[in-house]
């Protein structure tokens, strides 16, 4: 069959252009539109010279070759079906000519060709109920039918005439009862979308597959957490207004398409000892342009030391696209009991791809033994996010001790890709820990905290803030802690930073004098890897101290193998290699790297001058080295 334009093809048709027709036809005979096969199309749009030519090949055709069904063709079909489209809604099977001949009032051609049409029980049943509708009787025997005429005599017009107008006022009440309680346009296709107008029909539509569209603001006073959705919902810029504030997700999962949608919350005041969701438990779909809104998010995590709980505004784990998705809340998340508890704005655990999304809020997220982040909680191997954003601010206070306080502008844990992705707020913990035998670390990273894996591209313009009285900080513009990812004696991956900038203050304050600090323009500490192709204009409040603050213009701290000669290092070979990392000069930070970690040593008070790491002076001689961009 050769390739032919469908749209030129069902044109002929509507003009009845039988040259063009017959350029177009041949060998594509058996081509539906939906529902619509080319003979009934030709009937519909009345092309009676192509009908005289070709009636005798497309009757004889009984398997089709079925292709998108155009709107105009269901908005005609629906004109003149008027009461018999009920038969229609919710089908998707191609529809008999002899049904359509039927619609249009065809009679004796019904009777010609009834004959030389292969009819199924549903096809005969449809024909019945069509003249049923329009008064009339149909008998079938001997592969003969037989159709009444109605009575339409001078005094028989008055009363049908009357029992059509109670008929059409009961067709009107029954159409506007279907509008309310099901769906009365549209078929469920992608060219006929149901209409949503109200909750019964929105739960309707996520328990079905099929494509949806809502025609209207909607208001629910209940969640569907139930729903596992498989269809195609487009909200059309429509806003649905969710008043139940007793759920933990509008929907369990989601395996279709949500997009071009509107979610607005009441704000929302629990407990919760499980993962919670504004949106959905899994995304194993697509979920694109969808914006939620949250004006308060206050929750409080009963913690358990056996599941681990997300809390997020689109899917606690993503396996499918998430995708230039909006999310607007101000989230005050407190935590009861042991346990682990984490808050990601869009999602807890990306598995695919969350690309082109954005965590809005003039207020943020304030946590209290709840690690937070802009985006994702874990972005897992075969994760990527890409060209996301957090704009609002976080901030984590801690007094557990064993607790470990991490915040990150994108990304707490990384195991996958984040690429041209941007944190433009202020990030900061505080962590009060005042055990005499304190344990635990601060984690905070401007794009990630804890990295085992690539980050490109990526800006970090937030201040950085971490005020400790006991535990270790690790704080870093692109990254607080990097290393190896390695499971089961096996090299997964390692920590790549490619292209990255840096412009931000960092203000970090311990108290104990074991609580050191490792901070840097790019990372807090850096094990392996490579750094290539990055710059940072980082300023540091604190000064750099050889006995507590290890802060580098580039580094907190790298992993080295140290090679001593009478008590002096002459040489070393780093865990982790650079390539064009530019550091803007700082009166109080002078070192590149703050201390170097030798396997149970720190080193530390030495300009270690590896090659590819360049203190400059200035903006412009950064600039001039190809590395800058914002």
């Amino acid at each position: 069959m050769k390739q032919i334009n469908n749209n030129d093809l069902f044109n002929a048709i509507v003009d009845d252009n039988i040259d063009v027709f017959s350029s177009l036809i041949k060998g594509n005979e058996n081509l539906s539109f939906g529902r619509f096969n080319i003979l009934s199309i030709c009937y519909i749009y009345s092309a009676k010279k192509i009908i005289k030519k070709y009636i005798e090949k497309l009757l004889k055709i009984k398997k089709y070759n079925v292709v998108g069904e155009p709107t105009k063709i269901y908005k005609d079909f629906r004109a003149k079906a008027g009461r018999c489209l009920r038969l229609y809604v919710g089908k998707q099977n191609v529809i008999n000519v002899l049904e359509i001949l039927a619609i249009l009032h065809k009679d004796s051609l019904v009777k010609k060709l009834f004959n030389k049409c292969e009819l199924n029980k549903e096809n005969i049943d449809n024909i019945k109920s069509i003249y049923t509708i329009y008064g009339q009787t149909v008998n079938i025997k001997e592969n003969k039918i037989k159709i009444t005429k109605p009575v339409m005599g001078y005094y028989e017009k008055k009363p049908y005439k009357l029992g059509l107008l109670i008929s059409l006022s009961f067709v009107m009440v029954f159409s506007l009862l279907f509008t309310i309680f099901n769906f009365t346009t549209g078929l469920g296709t992608s060219f006929s979308p149901c209409l949503v107008y109200n909750q019964n029909q929105l739960y309707k539509a996520l328990n079905n597959s099929g494509n949806y569209e809502l025609a209207s603001n909607i208001t629910i006073d209940n969640s569907f957490g139930d729903v596992e959705f498989d269809g195609l919902l487009n909200g059309n810029g429509y806003t649905i207004y969710v008043k139940d504030n007793s759920f933990n997700y509008l929907i369990k999962n989601n395996l279709g398409t949500i997009k071009n949608l509107n979610v607005v919350y009441n704000d929302i005041e629990k407990e919760i000892s499980s993962s919670f969701s504004l949106l959905s438990q899994t995304n194993s779909g697509t979920i694109k342009n969808v914006k939620i809104t949250c004006e308060k998010l206050d929750l409080t995590c009963k913690k358990t030391r056996a599941k681990d709980i997300y809390i997020n505004g689109l899917a606690n784990t993503n396996l499918g696209i998430i995708e230039n998705c909006d999310i607007n809340f101000e989230a005050q998340i407190d935590a009861l009991n042991d346990g682990e508890c984490y808050i990601g704005a869009i999602v807890g655990v990306n598995k695919s791809i969350v690309k082109g999304c954005i965590f809005n809020s003039e207020n943020g997220i304030k946590a209290t033994e709840v690690d937070a982040s802009g985006i994702a909680v874990s972005n897992e191997l075969s994760g990527h996010i890409e060209d996301c954003k957090n704009n609002a601010k976080i901030e984590q206070s801690s007094s557990t001790n064993k607790w470990s306080p991490t915040v990150a502008g994108i990304v707490l844990t990384n195991y996958g890709s984040i690429y041209n992705s941007y944190n433009l707020a202020n990030l900061k913990i505080i962590s009060t820990n005042n055990e005499e035998e304190a344990e635990g670390n601060v984690f905070l990273g401007g794009i990630c905290a804890m990295n085992y894996s690539e980050i490109s591209k990526c800006l970090n313009k937030g201040s950085l803030t971490a005020e400790s009285k006991k535990i270790i900080v690790y704080c870093g513009g692109i990254i607080a802690y990097s290393q190896n990812y390695v499971k089961d004696k096996k090299l997964l991956s390692s920590p790549n930073i490619y292209g990255c900038g840096v412009d931000c203050n960092i203000d970090v304050v311990t108290e104990d004098e074991k609580a050191y600090v490792f901070g840097g323009g790019i990372g807090g500490y850096l094990e392996s890897g490579k750094m290539a192709n990055c710059y940072s204009l980082a300023t540091f409040k604190t000064d750099y101290d050889e006995t507590k603050y290890f802060f580098g213009t580039s580094l907190g701290m790298g992993y080295c193998n140290i090679l001593y000669f009478g008590g002096v290092p002459f040489e070393i070979y780093f865990g982790f290699s650079v390539s064009k990392v530019c550091m803007l000069e700082q009166s109080n930070v002078t070192l590149q790297i703050g201390a170097l970690l030798n396997v149970n040593s720190i080193t530390t008070g030495i300009n270690f001058n590896l090659d590819g790491l360049f203190t400059l002076g200035s903006l412009d001689l950064i600039k001039q080295q190809g590395v800058y961009w914002e």
